[in-house]
């Protein structure tokens, strides 16, 4: 091919090469064999086309024997291996790449099959079992004691809590963790720069009962938070379109870097939960764009309570440059930049910053 006067050779690759060959295989879907590949130090892989080599610095096709490139591979082994135990730093920089790295495995594993779904905990418990020998950090039913304020803002797509729902796993781990339900888990972006925290753990439960030698997760977390009641919500079909919390009304975008808000359970499930036992929303933190919650209901007389949901409330965003001069509905631009703010969502911050003084509370979360 000629570029610019100059004659060079050039090669046509299949962009999903390493996804068709290795990650999109049968056995790669299975949740026992994520471990497996991630404990061994080499791993040789069968594809249908030719043969793949993963060791903890290389990750190689045999058409690039030297290293598949990075652009083919987003995210590989040694990436994910450096991210996670590579680096002791205790800086925040090296805090978000952790959350990020273990983020994207919990992904990974989530999407994977169990035949026996009392395996979750234990099919995971070797790599947990690495890093927290790695690192020293303390492992949390699913997430590390310096992150879960973070995790706890962890969600999964209607369409699988319906599939898979939490009843029929909730034996497994608190329903604060991940770990007790199916479906592939998401979490909110790790490289989102933190800037408030509306929500403290107190109280932890004991490393034997939520550790990574537990084949069932139990026990109860405690925070000090301002827990707002989810008011109303309204739906289109069966999809969320509004919900009403301290007083303000939020549309539920239909796209996911929008607010959302995510309820366990089927409309009628929903319906059912919110009009008779009632659901709060737990602000947990805010980024620059959004505010992260948890979503809860109190459990019987108990006092205690069930996480339900979570969800996202965007309230900031940069106007790409080329889309000026169309802002959005409800939203107005801040200073002269590009940063424009949602006139109804960024009053909750206002009502938070207000509130944390006078409503502030403990709950336990089971």
């Amino acid at each position: 091919m000629e570029v610019d006067g100059l004659r060079n050779p050039y090669w046509l690759v299949d962009g999903d090469i390493w996804n068709d060959e290795v990650e999109n295989t049968p056995l790669m879907q299975r949740a026992w064999v994520l471990q497996e590949r991630f404990l061994a130090p080499r791993v040789l892989h069968f594809g249908q086309r030719q043969l793949a080599w993963e060791c903890n610095e290389l990750t190689a096709l045999e058409m690039f024997p030297a290293g598949v490139p990075s652009i083919l591979l987003p995210q590989s082994k040694f990436d994910i291996l450096s991210a996670l135990i590579g680096s002791q730093s205790r800086g925040e920089y090296a805090k978000q790449q952790f959350r990020e790295a273990w983020n994207h495995v919990v992904g990974q594993y989530s999407r994977c099959k169990l035949t026996q779904k009392t395996d979750k905990l234990v099919a995971f418990s070797g790599v947990a079992k690495m890093v927290e020998a790695c690192t020293g950090n303390e492992y949390i039913a699913g997430t590390w004691k310096n992150a879960l304020i973070y995790d706890l803002g962890w969600y999964r797509t209607g369409t699988d809590s319906e599939e898979w729902p939490s009843i029929t796993t909730s034996d497994r781990a608190p329903s604060w963790s991940w770990m007790a339900v199916d479906g592939e888990i998401f979490f909110p972006p790790a490289s989102d720069k933190v800037v408030e925290h509306f929500a403290t753990i107190l109280a932890y439960p004991v490393s034997e009962r939520v550790g990574t030698s537990a084949f069932q997760a139990r026990g109860e977390i405690e925070l000090e938070c301002v827990p707002l009641m989810l008011s109303s919500i309204e739906w289109a079909g069966d999809t969320i379109s509004e919900f009403e919390v301290a007083g303000i009304r939020i549309t539920d975008d239909i796209d996911e870097s929008g607010s959302h808000l995510d309820l366990e359970g089927s409309k009628e499930e929903v319906t059912s939960l919110v009009q008779d036992r009632g659901v709060l929303m737990v602000p947990l933190f805010a980024t620059d764009l959004a505010l992260f919650a948890v979503m809860v209901s109190e459990e019987g007389l108990s006092g205690s309570y069930v996480r339900v949901g979570a969800a996202k409330i965007e309230y900031g965003k940069t106007l790409d440059a080329s889309l000026q001069a169309e802002i959005p509905d409800g939203w107005v631009m801040s200073g002269s930049s590009s940063w424009i703010v949602n006139k109804n969502t960024s009053q909750l911050l206002e009502y938070l910053a207000k509130a944390r003084k006078e409503t502030q509370r403990s709950i336990r979360l089971n």
